[in-house]
Parts: C-alpha cells; sequence; structure tokens
C-alpha cells in the first residue's frame, strides 16, 4: 500500500475516524481471544458507526463535554466503545488499568479512585465486579470519594441521544484526551493531548519506520498486545494502525502472558505485519516459546520488530533473533522505538 501523505492526515480524532471509514473500508479490528482465535472483527465503516453510536449513549447517560471519565478497561469492544464514546461526546477519557491487571486489585482499585477524585471525574466506567470490591473494602465515607460507575452493560442498553456529538467540532489545538503517566516515580499525573498530536503522531511513527524500508508493502498488519491505557498500546498499537490503514489484531496482556506464542503466530498469518514491545515481551518469547510452536510459520512477513517503553537490551533481541531466525525472521529488523 502506499504511504499516507501528511497533506491527507486530518487535525482531530472524530476526523481522523471519518477518514480510517473512508479511505480504508477493507480494513478492520479484529480481536483474538485466550487460545488466538477471532473473537469478532470490525471493518473500520461499522467500527466508526458503533464509536458514534456510543458517543450518543454517552450523552444521554448524562457525560458532557469537558468532563473527565475514567476508563477501568482492559482490552476489549467495551474498551473502544467507552473511551471513544467519552471522547466523542466531548469529553476526556482517561484511561487506567482495570482491576487485576497490575498487581493488586485492591491496591489498583485505590489508584483508580485516587486518580477519579483528583481529577474531577464525572463518571469510572468499570465492570461490575468493581462496585462490589469497592463495597467489600470501603467504608460508607471512602465510597463517598468515588464518582458514579458506569457500567459496560448500562452503556450498552442506553438509547443514543439524538444530538450533535460535540467531539464533531473541535479545533486541532483542543484536548482530545487525558493520558496518564506511569507513576513509577510518583503519583500518576495526566497529560493533556491534543487532537492534532493525536493524529500525526501515528503518522510520524509510520513514516519513521517504513521509509527506510523504501517498500509501499512493507505493513498490512499492526499485532498488538499491550494495555490499551498504555501510550504504546494506544498510540503505536490502536492509532497507527487506524491513520495508515493497516489491519490491526489484537490480544489481551493476559493472553499473551500466558501464551506468547500466540502473538507470533498472529504476526506470521496476516501479511506483512509490525508491533511494537518493551523488552520484557521478547525475553518472555526466548524463555516460554518452544520450536514446535512456531512450526510452518513465516516470521519473514514480521517486518517491523519494534522494542521500547523500557530499557532496550541488545542480548535480549539477540536471543529473540536466534529464536525466530529459523522461521525467516530477519534480525535487520529489530528497530528500537520511544
Amino acid at each position: 500500500m502506499a504511504p499516507v501523505p501528511a497533506s491527507s492526515i486530518p487535525d482531530t480524532v472524530p476526523a481522523l475516524l471519518d477518514r480510517a471509514a473512508r479511505d480504508f473500508p477493507e480494513r478492520s479490528i479484529e480481536l483474538l481471544d485466550a487460545r488466538g482465535r477471532s473473537a469478532g472483527s470490525l471493518p473500520f465503516p461499522q467500527l466508526r458507526e458503533r464509536l458514534v453510536d456510543a458517543g450518543g449513549r454517552m450523552l444521554a447517560l448524562g457525560v458532557e463535554p469537558g468532563d473527565r471519565v475514567v476508563v477501568a478497561l482492559g482490552t476489549s469492544w467495551e474498551w473502544l466503545d467507552a473511551w471513544f464514546g467519552v471522547h466523542l461526546a466531548g469529553a476526556l477519557p482517561v484511561s487506567i488499568a482495570p482491576p487485576g491487571a497490575m498487581g493488586s486489585p485492591t491496591a489498583q482499585i485505590e489508584k483508580t479512585v485516587r486518580v477519579a477524585a483528583r481529577l474531577g471525574a464525572r463518571f469510572v466506567v468499570a465492570p461490575g465486579t468493581f462496585e462490589k470490591e469497592v463495597e467489600e473494602l470501603w467504608s460508607d465515607s471512602e465510597r463517598a470519594q468515588l464518582p458514579p460507575v458506569l457500567r459496560p452493560e448500562t452503556l450498552a442498553a442506553t438509547a443514543p441521544a439524538d444530538a450533535r456529538l460535540p467531539s464533531l467540532d473541535a479545533r486541532p489545538e483542543d484536548t482530545a484526551f487525558l493520558q496518564l503517566t506511569s507513576g513509577s516515580t510518583g503519583f500518576p499525573r495526566a497529560v493533556e493531548i491534543s487532537h492534532a498530536a493525536a493524529a500525526h503522531n501515528p503518522w510520524a511513527c509510520a513514516q519513521a519506520i517504513g521509509a527506510p524500508k523504501g517498500d509501499p508493502g512493507w505493513c498490512e498488519t499492526m499485532v498488538s498486545w499491550l494495555p490499551l491505557h498504555h501510550d504504546m498500546g494506544l498510540i503505536g498499537g490502536l492509532l497507527v494502525p487506524l491513520v495508515n490503514g493497516f489491519d490491526l489484531k489484537l490480544l489481551t496482556p493476559r493472553s499473551f502472558l500466558a501464551r506468547p506464542h500466540l502473538w507470533l503466530q498472529a504476526l506470521a498469518r496476516h501479511g506483512t505485519s509490525m508491533s511494537p514491545a518493551p523488552n520484557f515481551g521478547y525475553q518472555l518469547c526466548t524463555e516460554r516459546v518452544r520450536p514446535r510452536q512456531l512450526e510452518g510459520l513465516d516470521l519473514g512477513l514480521f517486518r517491523s520488530a519494534l522494542t521500547g517503553s523500557e530499557m532496550v537490551r541488545p542480548e535480549t533481541m539477540a536471543a529473540f533473533s536466534q529464536l525466530a531466525e529459523p522461521y525467516g525472521f530477519d534480525p535487520r529488523n529489530v528497530m528500537p522505538c520511544y
């Protein structure tokens, strides 16, 4: 496929979705289950319709322009509905790891409540188990800190408001969403990301990765297991395909951690592919993937093995290359990234 010219990149996220549906109608997002099988797929035009519908549902539930809404869900159709629905309603989505995704569920719930309180969030979008655990762990006075919890089932059952979505009138310099810092050296801070940055950064990523290859067919499919609350998962894993017209295959982080070979199998089965991952993802492959799980795969299709988000360790990438090279992987396709 031909490179996407900068002049064609919209300056807002809603316009980005419009363009993805219009210019790449054959491309799709597909969720993969814990065995690597399809758990549903939506072409970009149908995806846009679904997300616009979710925006109308958010309006009907009382989300207003400028509200902050914390999304505490894992990789799923529900996450896409919630995050983009909040955004299209003119509010600011703030994605955070769901309970149980990172360490103690109790600690993650406490972190979510603190983030929501600090931001003055209008809602927390979370599974029903979230409320139950809060009730069990917190006193009445402590629970008063928590804004209303919006369940995905409630969103799905709500009729969309018959109103124009506020985000459709956004300007490039307006804030599109809030992205939390890692919190590794202190409490997470919310960073304002503009519409222009959200639209143009994924285009710049693809230019930096693909241009040196000199091959318009360098990527047909993005495969990602990265959590969508993480900036590498959100920008590098989700928005890059939408902006540049790649198919997207999404594994959950839990599925990857349990069966890392599923990542490599997906990378070898859907045309030329790319994927970003931190060093530990490649390290896990070297420790857990067995040669029999790679038999019959063409890892020569894995054209861009991006490594970043944590220290890049040459010895890890050398070990990964040694594992994958007998199945066609070219070590020259390893690319450190930021």
